[in-house]
């Protein structure tokens, strides 16, 4: 089981502090090759890990000492960490940079002003790693209804950002997996 954060460090775009944004555990079956990604939505309640309070899950989070968040996970979820893997804003447009983009479809063009996402055409839609940003990130994510040419926004806010960062990961794997199929050392750059 890995643990995967994503802290919102604004170092690439507004140096204002750190929390973690994403909380997902990825389970790896390394004998069939599958896997599987559970979320935490950041505001989740928790009885956290060493103290007798509750707080919000990310409140737990330290990037530079998992171990809080490790075992309070383990107490409220049962559900052991072996590994833990920290992604904040700046390493993730670069990983995506690095595997030549994630493809999306788009039905409906798209936008959320809040994070600059803005798919001006519905399209299958390449993402670097700025526009990659935006979209997972998006809280306040709108799309274009060609009925009546007017923005809906998606009632789901958190927990339709949760879908939208498990599919971008799930396409982010399986393009490096695919991309080192052929070069198994492709990983490892």
């Amino acid at each position: 089981n890995y643990l995967l954060t994503g802290s919102d460090s604004r170092e690439c775009i507004d140096p204002t502090g750190e929390r973690s944004d994403t909380i997902m555990v990825l389970r790896v079956e390394p004998a069939t090759r599958q896997a599987a990604v559970l979320s935490f939505p950041r505001d989740l309640w928790v009885s956290v890990a060493g103290s007798n309070k509750t707080s919000r899950i990310s409140e737990t989070f330290d990037p530079q000492n998992p171990k809080q968040l490790i075992d309070t996970i383990w107490e409220n979820l049962l559900i052991p960490v072996d590994h833990y893997v920290n992604v904040d804003f700046c390493a993730f447009k670069d990983i995506v940079d690095a595997i030549g983009g994630i493809a999306f479809p788009f039905e409906y063009a798209a936008r959320d002003r809040n994070t600059g996402l803005d798919i001006a055409v519905p399209e299958c839609h390449t993402f670097g790693g700025d526009e990659a940003l935006a979209y997972v990130r998006s809280r306040h994510y709108e799309y274009l209804d060609p009925a009546t040419n007017g923005w809906i926004t998606d009632p789901t806010s958190d927990l339709g950002r949760i879908t939208r960062q498990q599919d971008f990961l799930q396409r982010a794997i399986r393009k490096a997996i695919d991309a080192s199929l052929g070069n198994p050392a492709a990983l490892m750059d």
